[in-house]
Order: structure tokens, then C-alpha cells, then sequence
């Protein structure tokens, strides 16, 4: 349902490149699909909101609460003589340096001040504030709140990353295969989550491939058709698009894109006259 069976999309921007993607996944565009999609993310934003409340909720009832400050101590018996008796005195002086203020502003008035180059930091703390204080203030962080206070922290953390870990996770396959003619191979498997995390990535220089076959195995009870990268020096070869395995017209469709665009003429230069009679 939310995979269909391997299916090729090639991108050939020159004779000399080309691009094989092999995917599982759905490429028929319907409502049944946008609506599928939609309620697949609405479940995965919504279970990744639910850990970042269930671990926020748990993290302030384990903070301390933060120090009350001290009070403020009362003024000494001899401040308050020495301020009353310097009062007038105060006023006299408070009154000269205030006109003479007034009279340098209008005349020089004062620059403004220079800007803060730190103003996106403080919108990210203020804004890393303002999320935290709404998740402990809304409806949903109350109800979260409630949740996790039963709940041991030794419990609620290796069950919210399993559960974040789960809704990530990428329910089809992709692998692609570069070719660059004078450059080599590169192929790519895409990671097990929608973040990207855990691709694998290799690049072959064409100095290297020694020929790109086409090899037959048994796989259960069926003969299973797979295509391979013969790397000088390396003992075993490496197969491409080993995750999905495509059928065997995928297979030669590639074989053939990989061989015209990587050689010219699609002939190996390193068997070329050898097999002559």
C-alpha cells in the first residue's frame, strides 16, 4: 500500500552523464495517494510533537526550581540623616545639571546607539523560550505534563526516541547510479530514515572499472538477474542497487545506459581486439 513494486527514472542531462534511479516508491499521483501522504506525516509530526512534550514535561519536573532571590536590606541609621541633611542641596544641584542637560541635547543631540550584532542569537533563545514556556502552558502540555508524572525517566526516554526513530523511518527504498564519462561511478543508497541519516555512498574512478556485467543468481526458488561493477585490485565486485534487486529489464536497461555512456560506443577499450580471430 505504500510501496509498489521497482521502477527505473533515468536522467541523462549529456551523452556523457547519466543518472539510474531504482525506487519503490509510488509515483502514480492520485487523491488516494496526496491523502495517504498526508496522513502519513500527520502521524509523524504528531508523534514527534507528543515525545517533545512527554521529554519537556519530564525535564521540568527533574529541574530544580531556581533560587528565590534575597530580600533587600534596609538602609543604615546614619544614610538617613546624611540623605536628609544633604536634600536641598540635592535638589539645587539635580536642577542646575538638568538645564544644563536640556541645553546640550538641543544643541548636540545624543548618537544613537550602535546596533547589536547578536540579534539573531537572541531571537533564537527568545524564540527556544517562547516554545517552551507554550508547550508548558498549552492544553497539550498540561495533558503531557500529567502523562509523564508517573512515568520514570528511565522508562519515558528510550520509549520517546524508539517512537521518534519510528515515525522517521522510510517505508520505500531508492538507489541510485551516477556515471561520468573520465570521472567513474558513484552509486547511492538512500538512508533507512526521511532525514537521510544512514546513506551509503561510493564513488569508483573509471581508471578503476575494469567492465560492468550482468550476473544471475539463485534467490529462494528464482533466478534473479543483478547487475555488477568489476573494481581493479578488489577481489569481490560491487553490485548496484543491492537493496531492491530490480527485474531483469531494469537490469539490461541500465547495463546498456552504464556501458554507452561510460565508454564510447558502449565498447570496453580494455577488451577491445582481444577476442578477435
Amino acid at each position: 500500500m505504500l510501496t509498489t513494486a521497482p521502477h527505473l527514472r533515468t536522467l541523462r542531462p549529456s551523452p556523457t552523464t547519466a543518472e539510474f534511479t531504482v525506487s519503490t516508491q509510488l509515483i502514480h499521483l492520485n487523491p488516494q495517494r496526496t491523502i495517504l501522504n498526508i496522513v502519513l506525516w500527520t502521524i509523524r509530526l504528531a508523534t514527534l510533537l507528543s515525545c517533545f512534550l512527554l521529554l519537556h514535561a519530564k525535564y521540568e519536573e527533574l529541574s530544580p526550581p531556581p533560587p528565590l532571590p534575597p530580600p533587600p536590606s534596609p538602609p543604615p541609621y546614619s544614610s538617613l540623616h546624611a540623605s536628609s541633611s544633604l536634600h536641598q542641596h540635592h535638589t539645587h544641584f539635580h536642577n542646575h545639571n538638568h538645564n544644563q542637560y536640556q541645553y546640550q541635547h538641543h544643541q548636540h543631540p545624543p548618537a544613537p546607539p550602535p546596533l547589536r550584532p547578536a540579534v539573531p542569537q537572541v531571537l533564537q533563545v527568545l524564540l527556544a523560550a517562547a516554545a517552551a514556556a507554550a508547550a508548558s502552558s498549552s492544553p497539550a502540555g498540561q495533558f503531557f505534563a500529567r502523562l509523564a508524572l508517573p512515568t520514570p525517566a528511565c522508562v519515558l526516554l528510550p520509549a520517546c526516541l524508539g517512537a521518534s526513530y519510528l515515525a522517521l523511518l522510510r517505508f520505500h527504498q531508492a538507489e541510485k547510479l551516477l556515471v561520468l564519462r573520465g570521472l567513474g561511478i558513484q552509486t547511492w543508497s538512500a538512508g533507512r530514515t526521511v532525514v537521510g541519516g544512514g546513506s551509503n555512498t561510493r564513488f569508483i574512478p573509471t581508471a578503476k572499472v575494469r567492465d560492468v556485467l550482468v550476473n544471475e543468481a539463485f534467490l529462494g526458488n528464482e533466478i534473479r538477474f543483478y547487475l555488477i561493477v568489476v573494481v581493479e585490485g578488489e577481489d569481490d565486485v560491487v553490485v548496484v542497487f543491492p537493496g531492491i534487486l530490480p527485474h531483469r529489464d531494469i537490469v539490461l536497461e541500465v547495463w546498456n545506459g552504464v556501458r554507452g555512456c561510460l565508454w564510447e560506443g558502449g565498447k570496453n577499450p580494455r577488451w577491445a581486439g582481444k577476442f578477435t580471430g
